[in-house]
């Protein structure tokens, strides 16, 4: 049967996205073979870095990874002995992250590998439209409902926050 409205191949841009994420982790992975951290577990480690003592919420709302997956994450990576998550002293409702020595050295060597992998995916655009996509993408996200927005469709009153999760870690 044939649909009139029907997108082919390559018309839609969410498999776009898609197919180019996947390619974004295949060039991070081709740099990290020892597996140490996933492109996501770097973006948690990372901006724990940025601000120790950072919560589990404020993560999420800066990198846009669920709270479940958030809660797992930080879990597996405190059981790899790379983050802490002791009890914040100002509000014992949260946990106040921090990277041990390992997870320092973990990040530290994984932050040229990530800047490779970077320069890779731009190397296969011409030259400045890297740049031009980046913004094009940060400008999506940022006008973008769903990222901050409840679910669509929710009842009143069980409207939660919307994120997408891909993997774990």
């Amino acid at each position: 049967m044939r649909h009139e409205n029907a997108l082919k191949p390559g018309d839609s841009l969410l498999e776009l996205l898609h197919q180019a994420q996947q390619v974004a982790a295949a060039l991070y992975v081709a740099e990290t073979p020892d597996g140490h951290l996933t492109p996501r577990q770097y973006t948690v480690m990372a901006g724990i870095a940025a601000e120790e003592g950072v919560s589990q919420a404020q993560l999420v709302a800066r990198t846009g990874i669920d709270r479940s997956t958030m809660a797992v994450m930080t879990l597996r990576l405190a059981r790899k002995g790379l983050l802490e998550r002791p009890m914040s002293t100002s509000d014992r409702r949260r946990q106040a992250l921090r990277l041990t020595p390992a997870g320092h050295a973990v990040l530290k060597e994984a932050q040229p590998r990530m800047a490779r992998a970077n320069q890779q995916l731009l190397s296969l655009l011409p030259r400045g439209r890297g740049e031009a996509l980046h913004g094009l993408l940060a400008m999506l996200l940022a006008r973008s409902a769903l990222a901050t927005g409840p679910t669509p469709g929710a009842p009143p009153g069980k409207q939660t926050k919307r994120r997408e999760s891909l993997a774990l870690d």
